[in-house]
């Protein structure tokens, strides 16, 4: 789930309507204002980002730990890298294969 919070499919959410004014960080809100919210600015505010690092890091550390890691083939370390194809939907450029040995 970590790594959908980091790469949405989806950047922006579903349009949101303010049922009544409200005033946030100083700023007026009238009542039927049509909201957008950017998700992927609120996947990186995230307010359980220390567990959610810790967890991260220990399950890494984990796979790291137990096997080698290798890329099949002929391919190198630079098939590794993790752009992003833009578009409707945001995906992986290229598919993450990577073989692991049980030490």
């Amino acid at each position: 789930m970590e790594s959908f919070r980091l790469h949405l499919p989806l950047r922006l959410l579903v349009l949101r309507e303010s049922t009544e004014d409200v005033k946030v960080k100083g700023y007026d809100i009238l009542a039927k204002t049509r909201l957008i919210f950017d998700a992927w600015a609120v996947g990186r505010g995230c307010p359980g980002i220390i567990f959610a690092v810790a967890t991260i890091e220990l399950a890494l550390a984990s796979l790291l730990y137990h096997f080698d890691w290798t890329v099949p083939g002929e391919a190198s370390g630079q098939h590794l890298e993790v752009p992003e194809a833009s578009g409707i939907l945001v995906h992986r450029k290229f598919p993450l294969v990577a073989v692991p040995t049980p030490r």
